[in-house]
């Protein structure tokens, strides 16, 4: 492999008064191999994090621990060289500034979580 770009969206689901929270990610990937040609691969991950609430800095805070996982990827073309996807076990931790938590530990923690309204189900 050459190189390769990856887009990643994560969804956390926070309940009131639970230690602990569903974490979504969705993963698209583009790999270009050595002999110029790509696979495009793609993969969903959901898995139970613990959550902590604290202070940092004299802000809100809250921290995110999840567990390793592995995962194989879906690619467009068969039988790709592409190894499995690995998620070393992990924390990071977020301050609430405005309504957003902004990721601050570890420093190459770049996510940030914007508020996604509930949309009542149709009865």
């Amino acid at each position: 492999m050459a190189s390769f770009d990856r887009q990643v969206v994560t969804r956390l689901e926070l309940t009131e008064g639970q230690p602990n929270a569903t974490e979504h990610l969705t993963f698209t990937e583009r790999f270009v191999l050595r002999d110029g040609g790509e696979v495009r691969c793609s993969l969903s991950l959901s898995t139970d994090v613990a959550i902590a609430y604290g202070i940092k800095a004299g802000e809100p805070a809250l921290q995110i621990s999840w567990p390793a996982a592995t995962r194989e990827r879906q690619c467009d073309v068969p039988n790709a060289a592409i190894q499995s996807f690995e998620r070393p076990a992990g924390r990071a931790r977020f301050v609430l500034r405005s309504d957003q938590l902004v990721g601050v530990e570890p420093a190459l923690e770049k996510r940030t979580f914007f508020p996604v309204d509930q949309v009542a189900s149709d009865p």
